[in-house]
């Protein structure tokens, strides 16, 4: 389901929402930067996964459009499915 949230990137952003009642089935969701990049990070049954964020991503991130929990779901939400 997408949920619209109003933003400063673009008119109106989309995020996944997989069920707002849930909590978020990742631990230690962060951002690091590696060789110049961004990355989103986080552990997943006691496992660590990492993902380089895109530019609009990264704008979205730091214009508040969107939190490293949204993120987290676009980018790791196959991992809760499986």
């Amino acid at each position: 389901m997408l949920r619209p949230v109003q933003g400063n990137v673009r008119n109106i952003a989309y995020n996944l929402c997989y069920d707002p009642h849930s909590s978020l089935p990742f631990d230690n969701v962060h951002i690091e930067e590696h060789d110049g990049q961004k990355y989103i990070c986080i552990t997943y049954k006691q496992q660590s996964y990492s993902e380089r964020l895109t530019e609009g991503d990264l704008q979205s991130l730091t214009q508040a459009e969107r939190t490293k929990e949204d993120m987290a779901y676009k980018y790791f939400a196959y991992l809760a499915l499986l």
